[in-house]
């Protein structure tokens, strides 16, 4: 049971390019909404919770007005979109957000 729940390293490792892809992007583009989405969504999907937290409210902040079920997700399975959305719930990117 143990090693089922053990990652491989490859995971872990495209983990941290997902993460270090988006603040690299935060670095270079004045429009920080997508790259904080995308890190928002993998914090979220990792269990980094803490830090998704803190992203979200950043998030929330640029983009008051987006909320997890207005969003646009352009995936063509329901599944994907579905788990892109949970990702925002798990670190507090409101439902639908209040202006």
């Amino acid at each position: 049971m143990a090693a089922a729940n053990r990652r491989p390293a490859s995971v872990s490792r495209q983990r941290n390019e997902a993460i270090t892809t988006p603040k690299k992007a935060l670095d270079r583009k004045p429009d920080p909404f997508p790259a904080l989405l995308v890190m928002a969504s993998v914090y979220g999907m990792s269990g980094q919770l803490e830090e998704g937290w803190a992203v979200a409210a950043k998030t929330v902040k640029t983009n008051p007005g987006y909320g997890v079920e207005k969003g646009w997700l352009p995936y063509k399975k329901m599944a994907d979109t579905e788990a892109i959305r949970n990702s925002f719930r798990k670190v507090g990117i409101p439902e639908c957000p209040t202006k």
